[in-house]
């Protein structure tokens, strides 16, 4: 059972649930109604030319991240890791919220999806190494042109956790309601070794 359909004492794990996907949307709207604005401020211009063309610089430059990796290769991988990571992991994570909605609700070709599970462990893995590098240049190497704040730190250190988060609720799940997909979850199953000599109990608080 997940835990948004069990009781805490006296309060129903729904509601804590839905309280941080209500303050998770109040809080996107409010950045999405501030970008909103901005673009409005902007000229109108002519942008349904040229649509293959600019399809394919979508593909190229923003999906592919090829000026970054164009540019200084090893930074701009990184960057591209963490971006493409999140991209393939998004999709479970919708999964898993939706799981928190009814224990029945999945994604078509996604959690009984061989190609995706290999996906979603290799980019957990990468990112997390994505996120060290990153680290390790803001912290030992410090390039000039690197702008070197507290909040860096902190969004790189949510992103590792996002990633450790991941993994850890597959292991748990993997020891807790196997699967005949769970060999495919390479990098869940080895968390899941870790994990197999802590009681039952812990692994469900997990």
């Amino acid at each position: 059972m997940s835990p948004s359909h069990q009781w805490y004492g006296v309060v129903p794990g729904w509601l804590p649930f839905y309280a941080l996907i209500a303050v998770a949307l109040v809080l996107f709207a409010r950045r999405v109604s501030v970008l909103v604005r901005l673009m409005l401020k902007g000229k109108a211009d002519m942008r349904w030319d040229r649509v293959p063309a600019r399809l394919a610089r979508v593909i190229v430059f923003v999906v592919g991240q090829a000026r970054l990796i164009g540019g200084d290769f090893w930074p701009g991988l990184m960057h591209a890791t963490i971006f493409w990571g999140f991209i393939i992991l998004t999709l479970g994570t919708l999964e898993f919220f939706g799981k928190g909605v009814t224990e029945s609700f999945s994604l078509p070709f996604l959690s009984d999806t061989p190609a995706y599970l290999v996906l979603e462990d290799l980019f957990s893995v990468a990112v997390i190494a994505a996120v060290g590098y990153a680290a390790f240049r803001r912290l030992v190497t410090k390039p000039r042109r690197l702008t070197l704040s507290p909040e860096g730190l902190v969004i790189l250190l949510l992103i590792f956790g996002l990633m450790v988060t991941d993994l850890s609720a597959d292991a748990c799940r993997i020891l807790l309601a196997p699967a005949p997909t769970d060999p495919w979850q390479f990098a869940g199953r080895a968390l899941a070794s870790i994990f197999a000599g802590l009681p039952r109990g812990a692994v469900q608080g997990l």
